[in-house]
């Protein structure tokens, strides 16, 4: 009886163990036992046990001891158990990769009977005990970037128990545990393993010692077969293994050997697998493709990357319900939507293999941020569902991220239903996802990730496409080929069949200020938050033509209102953004508002379709879109404004700087590998970028441009339509940034601006008055419409009413407003347009050209107030203005730098070229301009400002109905030209008079001044006289006194007489200085 049981047991042990002879075999019959010792099993036999991908081969697999337990008594209903000491297995990635092997299928062969069935269920329905498996898989490193590397891994598992179960996976009798699919005809077969320590090590060389990647880590295994019961045939299997926690810590050099190791194993796995020869459909099963698929859970895990071997510095990722998907093919049905509304949809039969991936919720953030950021801005994603941060594993229909990449293929239909299946679709959704942009946080990680093997293989593998498409072109150029053989290679070309779909749920982009920026120390502002409550981007949805626009070719002159048909290779697209805000947050304890709104939630929509060259019979693309928004609402004031304008600057000259710095250590790399190689590589580099630098990159960007506007009017057919419903726009007020002042850092309270050079660097100071200073402008139903059909273009512009106020800069004479009379406008009214505009050109090849422009403005009130400043000559220069001296004027008053103004001007004069060489081949000689107005319950009203800050009504012109030709135009043009010139002339003169009558005042006044200084210069001047009067009074008194002396006391006589003349001389001078001063005044003492 042993020697029977023997024989049977060796007849299918002979499959699984390499020289199997009966006497290797120990039955004990009382026991139910059976025991092998020192044995090498059947690799093939084995890589279909173990679903193991033919990308490896199984070159060694050896076992210590077997010993086999036979419930003969209950063959149907317990397990054949199978207890294994030690097993040693190593997979090698092969030089030439053979087809999925199919020993199994041999085995089991097809039904012959109840005895082969029988023998079949035993098979099935083992259970296995492992005390250890130690499995080594060596790749050959085809892309690793050292040539010496053959990364492998060495994995080391400790307890593993397999044992058949039912469909929830718990063991039961074996005759509840086998389920048939009646409608199907597949059996479900269910395995259940646990496996107590799996311990993960890698190594580069064969002669390098082990690393280890983890340790001890207990996991689950749930494997799923599909049998066809008719035939025996294996159809696939599932393997999902269960982590119920991973922790890893890495630095930099361990993440390089991941990265390594990785790239090895994806250039491993991506290998192609050959078919088997012979039959390869059995029972309508294709038995030539891979059946097994494999993923992965894991209940929460933890990935620390440190900077350095011994640093807490780094990133770390703490996350929940990790999920990863690999499926082979299988077989399905895809339906084919119909799209014209009449027919019925079609279903079509696919073979589908998937790859994917899922999030539940995750947080990333710095092990060690800054001391001086914001707490909430320290996690850099994290999931967030109605304003609470998930912290552990949901709902699965709200997985913070999720990932779907489908692959169809062996698709048989008529070709213009294939193009409408999508061979490749890619389907990524994100639920409650908040990213804080911290730049600089965001580039070292980058730069972490990337910089080495990551970055040399996604260049590299960039580089053998260029070559690759250049090779091809170069190729395709030198064959002569038919236009039938073009058409199909244009086909080829654009016939890109692959789907894509993204949507986004309660998104946010949170980007905070740099706390190490001195720009923001004036700005209350922490941080800018940008939200969507939903984004949603697909190429491939279902409608057959866009959106809305239908409206846009009704608007349109002639012959453009036609509707493309869908035959052809079609690219469309589809977005949508819905809820999108925009919100300025300040999180500062003493933050008196800490959310203002700049954008309210507002919805945009975005549609359109292209054609390629192959589906429209002609050398032309065709281009249709349409872009619809809802209600618009933006208020953004002048602090606001700074705080925006410096947040863009910030971050613009960051990533200049961040991009130098990654190209010069790119290229310091590549030195230094190219050092290591000992190749020349790098002074090759150093001569091609000498080379480039003798291309002036202007001359090329101006010969890109020129020649992307020419290539786009002769060969892009475009039809494009926008609309927005609603709009509200408030903004700073240009008088708002005309009163800024400009004061010294250090120094805000000092009221004089700062003009010297040498002294510290002038900032603008924002006062809450001038924060308050708005301008405003709305809108209701905009609309354009655009199309260019290569011999003709045309543009059509339609406003249902508009407002705008505040638009009042200080060195404008005027100030306007504007407004649309809502009492003439019918809901449903026939021209209920405010504005309404056609441009419309025909462009015939080698023809003269013509252009047609009409304008219909109906409902408009616009005021122009005139402010109260000098206007003179004006009414000179009303009709004959200079717009030389205007635009001279204007660079004068530039505040600019002179680099600055001289990069302008180039620029300008780029432009300028630029546009004439364009207009050469777009406009040649030959140009009729027709033009037409229609005016309608419209009113320019004009007002005075006083000084007193009153408002008078000057005048105004009204047109109740008007329908006017170029003619009659011309005719209240120069009316309206009249009427503004006299009212300049009346406001010059009038101001001109007010200016003589000031500056008689100020000569009145001065007259007066110089009158009273003469009035205080006579009187001292009189005193003068009459204190020299009086002197002379006195002489002549004592001469009189000498004289009757003289003639008493005739002895003296001759000094009399001396004494006399020299009176007589002063009285003499007296008389002439008294006789001067009367002349000069008209008064005084002669």
């Amino acid at each position: 009886m042993e020697g029977l049981i023997s024989k049977v047991l060796g007849a299918y042990l002979n499959k699984f163990i390499k020289g199997y002879k009966q006497e290797m075999l120990t039955v004990s019959l009382l026991k139910g036992t059976a025991s092998m010792q020192n044995f090498e099993m059947n690799g093939e036999v084995l890589q279909e046990i173990l679903l193991i991908p033919p990308k490896l081969e199984v070159v060694n697999a050896k076992c210590t001891s077997l010993d086999i337990q036979i419930p003969y008594m209950h063959i149907r209903s317990q397990p054949i158990v199978f207890s294994i000491d030690r097993v040693d297995v190593t997979l090698v990635e092969p030089e030439v990769v053979k087809p999925m092997p199919n020993s199994l299928a041999a085995l089991m062969g097809a039904n012959t009977g109840d005895s082969d069935s029988n023998k079949l269920r035993v098979m099935k329905t083992i259970q296995v005990d492992i005390k250890e498996i130690h499995l080594t898989v060596q790749t050959r490193g085809h892309a690793s970037l050292h040539s010496s590397f053959t990364p492998s891994i060495i994995i080391d598992i400790l307890g593993v128990h397999l044992a058949t179960t039912n469909k929830d996976y718990k063991v039961v009798d074996l005759t509840q545990a086998v389920v048939v699919d009646e409608k199907t005809g597949l059996e479900n077969l269910y395995k259940f393993a646990t496996v107590d320590s799996i311990s993960v090590s890698s190594k580069m060389t064969a002669n390098e010692a082990p690393v280890s990647i983890l340790d001890n880590l207990p996991c689950k295994i749930k494997m799923l077969t599909e049998i066809n019961t008719a035939s025996n045939i294996w159809v696939s299997s599932s393997l999902n293994v269960v982590f119920e926690e991973l922790n890893f810590i890495w630095d930099q050099t361990q993440w390089q050997r991941i990265a390594d190791l990785s790239v090895s194993f994806q250039s491993c796995l991506q290998r192609e697998v050959p078919h088997r020869e012979g039959e390869n459909i059995v029972a309508g099963v294709d038995v030539t493709t891979n059946k097994i698929s494999y993923s992965v859970e894991v209940d929460r895990w933890t990935i620390e990357l440190l900077r350095g071997k011994n640093s807490e510095d780094g990133w770390a990722f703490f996350g929940f319900g990790l999920k990863g998907l690999l499926s082979p093919e299988r077989k399905t049905t895809f339906t084919v939507r119909d799209q014209s509304g009449k027919g019925a949809d079609q279903a079509v039969e696919v073979w589908e293999s998937v790859i994917g991936g899922a999030i539940s919720s995750m947080s990333f953030r710095e092990k060690s941020p800054d001391g001086d950021k914001e707490p909430q801005y320290t996690r850099l994603i994290s999931q967030v569902i109605e304003g609470q941060v998930q912290t552990g594993a949901g709902d699965p229909k709200n997985n913070m991220l999720s990932v779907q990449a489908i692959r169809r293929a062996k698709i048989n239909v008529d070709a213009a239903i294939k193009k409408r299946i999508p061979q490749l679709e890619l389907v990524a959704t994100a639920n409650g996802l908040q990213m804080v942009y911290d730049n600089n946080s965001w580039r070292d990680f980058y730069t972490f990730v990337v910089e080495g093997t990551v970055e040399n293989l996604v260049e590299d593998k960039g580089k053998k496409v260029l070559d690759k498409v250049k090779n091809k072109i170069e190729t395709e150029a030198k064959k002569e080929t038919s236009a039938e053989e073009k058409e199909a290679m244009l086909e080829k070309l654009y016939s890109l069949n692959a789907k894509f779909t993204i949507e986004a749920n309660g998104t946010t982009l949170i980007i905070p200020n740099d706390p190490k920026q001195k720009q923001y120390e004036d700005i209350k502002v922490k941080a800018l938050h940008v939200k969507a409550g939903k984004i949603q981007l697909t190429n491939q949805p279902d409608w057959p033509f866009p959106p809305f626009l239908k409206d846009g070719l009704e608007a349109l002159p002639g012959n453009r209102q036609e509707v493309t048909p869908q035959e052809g290779a079609i690219h469309k697209v589809q977005g949508e953004l819905h809820n999108f805000s925009v919100t300025l947050v300040d999180h500062s304890p003493n933050a008196t508002q800490q959310d203002v709104s700049l954008v309210q939630p507002a919805s945009v929509r975005i549609y359109g379709r292209y054609f390629p060259p192959s589906s429209v019979g002609t050398n032309n693309h065709k281009l249709e879109a349409t872009f619809n928004a809802s209600d618009i609402l933006v208020r953004v004031s002048t602090s606001q404004s700074k705080y925006l304008k410096r947040l863009g600057k910030v971050n613009f000259e960051w990533g200049k700087k961040s991009h130098q710095e990654d190209k010069e250590r790119r290229k310091a790399n590549k030195l230094l590998a190219s050092a290591a190689a000992g190749s020349s590589s790098g002074k090759t580099d150093n001569s091609e970028q000498k080379s480039e630098e003798h291309i002036d990159p202007k001359e090329q960007a101006q010969k890109l441009i020129e020649s992307g506007v020419k290539y786009g009017l002769n060969n892009l057919l475009v039809t494009a339509f926008l609309r927005a419903e609603k709009g509200v726009f408030i903004f700073p007020a240009p008088s708002a940034f005309g009163d800024i002042k400009e004061l010294s850092e250090g120094d805000a309270n000092n009221n004089n601006a700062n003009t010297d050079p040498a002294s510290p660097k002038v900032k603008k100071v924002i006062t809450p008055e001038m924060d308050n200073m708005l301008a405003e402008a709305k809108f209701e139903r905009f609309e354009i419409a655009v199309d260019n059909s290569i011999s003709s273009q045309a543009v059509v512009i339609k406003l249902r009413s508009a407002e705008v106020t505040g638009i009042d800069h200080p060195r404008s004479p005027v100030t306007f407003e504007l407004r649309s009379k809502a009492d003439n406008f019918a809901q449903n009214a026939t021209n209920n347009q405010t504005l309404h505009l056609v441009y419309d050109r025909q462009s015939p090849k080698n023809q003269p050209q013509s252009m047609s422009i009409w304008g219909r403005l109906q409902g408009v009130h616009i005021k122009s107030i005139a402010k109260p400043v000098l206007i003179k000559g004006l009414a000179s220069k009303a009709t004959n203005i200079d717009i030389n001296s205007i635009v001279t004027g204007l660079f004068n008053r530039f505040q600019a730098s002179a680099e600055t103004r001289k990069k302008m001007i180039e620029k300008v004069k780029e432009g300028v070229e630029i546009a004439s060489h364009v207009s050469e081949e777009v406009a040649p000689s030959g140009f009729n301009v027709t033009w037409g107005a229609e005016f309608g319950d419209c009113e320019v009203e004009y007002l005075q400002q006083e000084a007193n800050g009153s408002i008078r009504h000057v005048g105004s012109v009204k047109l109740s109905n008007n329908n006017n030709n170029e003619k009659a135009g011309a005719a209240m043009e120069e009316q309206l030209i009249k009427i503004k010139t006299d009212l300049a002339i009346v406001t010059g003169e009038k101001l001109e008079l007010q200016g003589a009558v000031q500056q008689s005042k100020e000569r009145e006044k001065k007259a007066s001044s110089e009158a009273e200084d003469l009035g205080r210069r006579l009187a001292d001047i009189k005193m003068q006289s009459a204190e020299m009067q009086s002197e002379i009074d006195r002489l002549q008194n004592e001469l009189k006194k000498a004289k009757a002396a003289a003639s008493a006391a005739g002895a003296v006589g001759g000094v009399t007489a001396g004494a006399a003349g020299a009176a007589a001389s002063a009285a003499g001078a007296g008389k002439a200085t008294l006789g001067k001063l009367g002349g000069m005044f008209g008064g005084g003492k002669k």
